[in-house]
């Protein structure tokens, strides 16, 4: 149980460390 919450718990990070990498990839194009 413990380690499927914490299976959770990282792709959650992963999906938010995308998420901020597709953002910031957006700012970038929008800029240039």
């Amino acid at each position: 149980m413990i380690r499927r919450a914490k299976s959770q718990h990282d792709d959650a990070a992963f999906i938010l460390q995308e998420l901020l990498r597709f953002v910031v990839d957006g700012i970038d194009g929008d800029r240039l």
